[in-house]
């Protein structure tokens, strides 16, 4: 069974389950969502025409109730493999994010939607058959001057990585900011280091090292003509 269909079968559900108790705990955003909003507020330039967010493996939508709750005029939309995250999630919050069921490389939007497009630790766990098809549909959804966010792990060296709840579903960790780094249409506006032991900093540990990676789309400037 390939991964994806694993993930929307079976995987989703279960890291759903085995993680919602202490989340609901711990309360808030995640680091990655509270450093963006961070940003936001100490760059609001960038929120005057900020209408619509898509969080791309959002869970039940805890990062995008607290950006709602943050900026109130934003819709926000999320899409999301586990069915039972999906359905807490509207329950949860009484409908005012729009979830729905469904994975990154068929994003069921129209060209151009969001002004911002999130992804938090969400490209590690994705089928790497899937993966550029993936990164092709985000930046179809994403508005030219929009923002596209990542927060992941940030390793040197590309890795794979045994998942022991299951087998079928291995992560795959990655340098994620040279996935965009490289296009002329996209401008990497911040980068900022944390670790995944939960500390804002810099992690000497490579295995450790995660990071916020904000890019702007600026498809109108990307090339000069010559």
């Amino acid at each position: 069974m390939e991964e994806k269909t694993e993930i929307l079968d079976h995987e989703g559900d279960a890291y759903f389950e085995r993680n919602f108790e202490n989340k609901i705990k711990m309360g808030n955003a995640s680091f990655g969502m509270q450093l963006f909003d961070e940003f936001l507020c100490n760059n609001p330039r960038f929120t005057k025409n900020f209408t619509k967010v898509l969080e791309i493996g959002c869970s039940y939508g805890f990062n995008l109730d607290y950006l709602k709750t943050k900026h109130e005029n934003v819709e926000c939309y999320g899409v999301e493999p586990s069915t039972k995250a999906v359905e807490c999630g509207k329950k949860l919050y009484d409908n005012k994010l729009h979830l729905e069921k469904g994975t990154a490389d068929v994003l069921n939007y129209s060209d151009a939607f969001f002004d911002v497009v999130m992804m938090g630790f969400c490209l590690y766990w994705t089928d790497r058959k899937y993966f550029m098809k993936i990164l092709s549909e985000s930046d179809r959804v994403l508005k030219t001057g929009g923002l596209f966010v990542i927060w992941d792990f940030d390793v040197t060296i590309p890795c794979r990585r045994q998942n022991k709840h299951n087998a079928n579903t291995p992560t795959f960790k990655i340098n994620q900011t040279n996935l965009f780094s490289n296009n002329p249409e996209y401008f990497l506006v911040e980068k900022r280091a944390f670790s995944d032991s939960g500390r804002n900093d810099f992690d000497v540990d490579p295995q450790n090292r995660c990071s916020l990676s904000i890019f702007y789309k600026d498809s109108k400037n990307a090339f000069v003509n010559i």
